[in-house]
């Protein structure tokens, strides 16, 4: 366990430094700060510790109670990465984690992405009209009746990866800065939905028991 939250504490660490890297070549005007430097590394070591600690718990073998504790800190530890700026990456992280990872996809779980995704309309689409909020209907429907979830979600994951593109192409930079930008950023925050979803990926020996596989117990007469 110690060696895991080493690990896992300096990946997210080391992440955090190529994040504050990452954002200074895409800032118009490049400024500095200890307050925000600071905060920028601590929030992903704190999520490297919870996802270190969640990945171990998976492979070596722990309790499904002990391997599903582990999962639901390392997914409740990457809330602090949308404080700020750093909430354009949550979605991302979150939706692509879960989109790529979870094979199945419970009720209460879509009624929390449902959820999610409404607070997010309402917060960033208070004033666009009633469009945002029949989109967010429409895609909380197909999400609540299970159809195309994961595909959904995807979709999701990816649409702040474009905003960001968009965002990065209408700055005020050199050639070389936006093109850099927009390159290193699907990476930079692929590796954290990678390990997101590999915390937060299903318990071993928690799988559903199909239909098919009770008949095929049943005794033959």
């Amino acid at each position: 366990m110690a060696r895991a939250l080493a690990v896992g504490g300096g990946l997210g660490a080391s992440w955090g430094i190529a994040a504050r890297l990452w954002m200074r070549l895409i800032a118009e005007r490049a400024e500095f700060s200890w307050g925000g430097t600071i905060f920028i590394v601590a929030a992903p070591t704190i999520v490297g510790l919870a996802i270190g600690l969640g990945v171990t718990a998976r492979r070596n073998g722990w309790r499904p109670r002990g391997q599903a504790a582990a999962g639901i800190l390392a997914g409740i530890s990457v809330v602090v990465l949308g404080v700020g700026a750093g909430g354009l990456t949550l979605p991302t992280i979150v939706f692509g984690g879960v989109a790529i990872f979870r094979p199945r996809i419970s009720l209460p779980a879509r009624l929390l992405v449902v959820a999610g995704v409404l607070g997010v309309v309402l917060l960033a689409g208070g004033d666009a009209g009633p469009t945002p909020f029949i989109v967010a209907g429409l895609v909380g429907a197909v999400i609540i009746s299970g159809l195309w979830v994961r595909q959904v979600l995807g979709m999701l994951a990816f649409v702040p990866v474009v905003f960001v593109w968009v965002t990065i192409v209408q700055a005020d930079l050199p050639a070389w800065r936006t093109v850099m930008g927009i390159l290193f950023y699907l990476p930079l925050v692929g590796v954290v939905v990678a390990a997101y979803g590999r915390a937060i990926a299903p318990v071993a020996g928690a799988v559903p028991v199909e239909i098919d596989d009770l008949t095929a117990r049943v005794p033959q007469v």
